[in-house]
């Protein structure tokens, strides 16, 4: 916990705590005058869930992943070229893992905030309400899948660059958009990260709103895959990005 601190007080007075800070209220806040204006339209419940979860899992949390992850590690570079990590007495795996921790913390804030936002600001503002039980249960399906995206941005921060990390998550919003949320991907969508978390919001969007009418075996066997993929991704990424760092001496131009 304190080593967390620690990573808390080295974005004090920067832009980047107070964007962390903000991110959850604006796009909730956003979302819902969007939700309370079509009201007049007659929003159904599920369309609600559709803006607020598929275009998180769609737009914003592989870009978001991406910047988080390049500037956390930017401004470590800046505070003197990684020479606190690569002085460090202790292990690089741990120092690695700690950026891991502190990113996976970050995003569940941000997650859990602009949700629990999300459903007060439907409750006293609109006419349209989700049951919390879909509420919880998307954002955890959504965190769950981001996992392996953390680990994926912070090694790329780590070994390209800002640049690197932005630009995998603009391209992670194409695959999001196309492998995840269309039948293109079916028949490989689990072995695209950034696909992950539209894929097991969908199906268990499907699964909760078609009830009796949904293929459930179909659904559940999606469902499945999904997680494995997760969970196999998450511990092939943090063997292989720990021995990377372990071995890791800093970026080129600083060599």
């Amino acid at each position: 916990m304190k080593s967390l601190y620690t990573e808390w007080l080295k974005l004090k007075h920067t832009p980047i705590q107070f964007l962390i800070l903000i991110t959850p209220f604006i796009y909730a806040a956003l979302l819902v005058l969007y939700a309370r204006i079509r009201q007049a339209s007659s929003i159904s419940e599920q369309f609600t869930f559709q803006l607020f979860f598929e275009g998180a899992a769609v737009l914003v949390i592989p870009v978001a992943v991406a910047i988080l992850a390049g500037l956390i590690i930017y401004q470590e570079e800046l505070a003197g070229s990684f020479n606190g990590f690569l002085n460090s007495s202790k292990p690089r795996y741990q120092l690695f893992l700690r950026k891991i921790s502190w990113m996976t913390l970050i995003i569940a804030y941000e997650i859990y905030m602009s949700t629990l936002l999300f459903g007060v600001g439907l409750s006293l503002f609109t006419t349209v309400a989700l049951p919390w039980r879909i509420l919880w249960v998307s954002a955890t399906l959504i965190f769950v899948a981001t996992l392996p995206l953390i680990e994926l941005q912070t090694w790329l921060s780590f070994g390209w660059g800002v640049g690197a990390s932005i630009g995998a998550g603009v391209v992670g919003v194409l695959f999001a958009g196309i492998v995840g949320g269309t039948g293109i991907g079916d028949a490989f969508w689990q072995f695209i990260p950034p696909a992950w978390p539209i894929r097991l919001v969908k199906t268990y969007e499907l699964m909760y709103y078609l009830g009796d009418e949904a293929p459930l075996e179909l659904l559940q066997n999606q469902f499945n895959l999904g997680l494995i993929a997760i969970m196999a991704s998450l511990l092939i990424l943090a063997i292989g990005a720990s021995v990377w760092f372990t071995q890791w001496e800093g970026r080129q131009h600083y060599e």
